[in-house]
């Protein structure tokens, strides 16, 4: 997927498109949950113009992803649905968490969060802290990673781990989302929704890699 967006986002020609990768990804994810979208819909859906999200379009249904129908919109091909499946298929898009935080996991207005289910080994190999730092490098003013240890959940790292023993609350959160062993729940903050969910679907996509 990660290569396929980056090929989608390249300059093709002498001017770079406006659409960036968080664009792609989410204009396919909303593709897929609409099934068909109309191109001025999926314009106010990413926050783009309509010349951009044409252009867009125009990308994907050179690429086979999507076909357009005159009169329904845009919808995916096999070969989308294929690949936008297999994206979501140990993901689970949670959205704004906030209150489901104890106060002082709130580190920011906003949050988007996502679960990646059997993500443990992957966040091994990548670290929690190149994770944190991915997530400001995309926009996000923090972020937090959850995983599972002996069936509760802890904030991993290498200084003090932080779990449901020191934060009781925490066993709320786990049961909400019934998080399982080697689950992975990263959270994004920042000042805006759209921050919040781009810095968290750009990781995602670097977990999908």
């Amino acid at each position: 997927m990660k290569s396929v967006i980056s090929e989608l986002v390249s300059r093709g020609g002498r001017v770079k498109p406006v659409f960036n990768e968080y664009h792609v990804l989410k204009a396919l994810i909303t593709i897929y949950k609409e099934e068909v979208i109309g191109r001025i819909s999926l314009s106010k859906t990413l926050s783009l113009s309509e010349s951009s999200t044409r252009t867009l379009i125009k990308r994907l249904k050179a690429a086979k992803i999507i076909n357009v129908d005159p009169v329904g919109g845009c919808y995916l091909t096999d070969l989308g649905r294929s690949l936008v499946s297999s994206f979501l298929k140990d993901k689970v898009l949670l959205g704004d968490i906030m209150k489901l935080l104890p106060r002082s996991f709130r580190l920011s207005k906003f949050s988007q969060a996502a679960m990646i289910k059997g993500g443990k080994l992957k966040l091994q190999s990548v670290g929690v802290t190149e994770v944190r730092d991915l997530a400001i490098r995309y926009g996000a003013n923090a972020a937090l990673i959850f995983s599972i240890e002996d069936g509760k959940l802890i904030l991993p790292g290498p200084g003090e781990v932080i779990g449901e023993n020191e934060v009781p609350e925490l066993k709320r959160l786990r049961v909400k989302l019934n998080m399982k062993a080697n689950d992975v729940l990263v959270i994004a903050f920042s000042d805006t929704t759209v921050d919040c969910e781009k810095a968290l679907m750009l990781i995602l996509l670097d977990f999908q890699s």
